[in-house]
């Protein structure tokens, strides 16, 4: 765990808070938080991919107005996911028909590098410094390594693959290691820390697709999309050690910093699914009737989940802010673009000796959070209709 940085108005550090005096504070309201997903950078934005228009733009996470829109084409076409650095200096679009990646800096909010990489790129995770950066490749089944100072692909890790390709990826902070998913099949692989070599595989389900990895390291969560089911999988052993039913059709899938809870969005069944860990209830939260609920990304330090609606309707495009703690909708903005698809708000989770959180200026720990909560109650639910599903929309072949 890390110190928090309280700076002064002029910038300066003012003190540092220990994280021991985090964990007393966090005591106090019946849990202490390890926070893994950092910020070093104060950047107020986060960034949404909008899949039909092949554009995105930027929102400023406190009152989500959005900011002028960017094109992707074409490296960019389709954007199938969206990741920030782990220093959060920069923002990843991956470009599933573009074959390519587009790089944002979020401080001045333009492109500062377009790059092919290997046919129907998928997802992007970087390593616990973000010097290494990892691509995966559906089409020809490989792991691209990218040196990040040169966004050059140094190598490609061919994946083992036992039926479409290489799915999504994410990075286990503890060890390092990457955990990379089989398109649509059963099969999910453990990979070195510089992306040289398979060191594991498993199989574990039948259709999976989205994973995140504990903060501790201890498990890997994993989306079935066969059996609309979330999947806890020991790290260690590479066995499934529990199951979570959710909605139908989980798509997006992310998990709180201190790993005690995981918020699922789920597609066909248009809804979020909050998932305690520990106790295994899961707690469904309605979205508009036909929204397509695609990624989520959680910000910890307001304590909201932002999900992807898709396309509703014929006009409107949404963001759906959901508190966590409650379970309630307390927002909702539009898209300047069309479909709404991939999501960030906040680093990617990573090791937490390389960083520290910063706090505003004259604020303390316990005034940051009570405020961040206070912002949250004040916001007026909107009212939604749940509708039940009564079949599958999606057939997915068995191997």
């Amino acid at each position: 765990m890390f110190d928090f940085i309280q700076r002064d108005a002029g910038g300066g550090i003012e003190k540092i808070v220990p994280k021991s005096a985090l964990c007393l504070f966090f005591q106090h309201f019946e849990f202490c938080v390890f926070l893994v997903h950092a910020r070093t950078l104060s950047l107020t934005d986060g960034w949404v991919g909008c899949s039909t228009s092949d554009d995105c733009f930027p929102f400023d996470l406190t009152t989500y107005t959005p900011g002028a829109v960017i094109g992707l084409l074409p490296e960019g076409d389709y954007p199938y996911d969206a990741t920030i650095k782990p220093d959060g200096s920069e923002v990843w679009f991956v470009g599933a028909s573009g074959d390519g990646v587009v790089v944002i800096d979020r401080e001045t909010n333009t492109v500062v590098q377009r790059f092919p990489v290997s046919e129907y790129a998928i997802s992007v995770a970087f390593s616990n410094d973000g010097s290494l950066a990892v691509v995966s490749s559906r089409d020809l089944e490989v792991l691209d390594i990218i040196d990040t100072a040169t966004y050059t692909v140094t190598s490609s890790l061919p994946i083992p693959t036992g039926y479409l390709g290489a799915g999504n990826v994410a990075l286990d902070p503890v060890s390092g290691n990457f955990y990379l998913v089989d398109w649509y099949d059963e099969l999910l692989f453990e990979v070195a820390p510089d992306g040289s070599a398979v060191l594991r595989q498993a199989a574990l389900g039948n259709s999976l697709w989205q994973l995140v990895v504990a903060p501790a390291g201890d498990y890997v969560y994993v989306t079935d999309r066969a059996t609309d089911q979330v999947r806890k999988i020991d790290r260690a052993s590479l066995t499934q050690v529990d199951v979570y039913a959710v909605g139908d059709d989980p798509w997006g899938l992310d998990i709180t910093g201190d790993g005690t809870t995981l918020v699922v969005a789920c597609e066909d069944s248009h809804e979020v699914m909050v998932i305690d860990v520990a106790t295994g209830i899961v707690t469904p939260i309605a979205l508009d009737p036909t929204a397509d609920a695609r990624d989520v990304d959680i910000r910890d330090e307001t304590g909201l989940a932002f999900v992807c609606g898709g396309r509703v309707g014929t006009t409107s495009d949404p963001v759906y802010v959901i508190d966590i703690a409650t379970r309630i909708i307390v927002d909702t903005f539009e898209a300047p673009g069309t479909n709404t698809n991939v999501i960030a708000v906040q680093a990617q989770m990573h090791d937490s000796g390389a960083t520290a959180v910063e706090l505003p200026a004259g604020e303390s720990l316990p005034q940051a959070l009570l405020h961040a909560r206070e912002s949250n109650v004040d916001r007026q639910p909107k009212e939604r209709n749940r509708t039940a599903q009564t079949s599958k929309s999606r057939i997915v072949a068995a191997q």
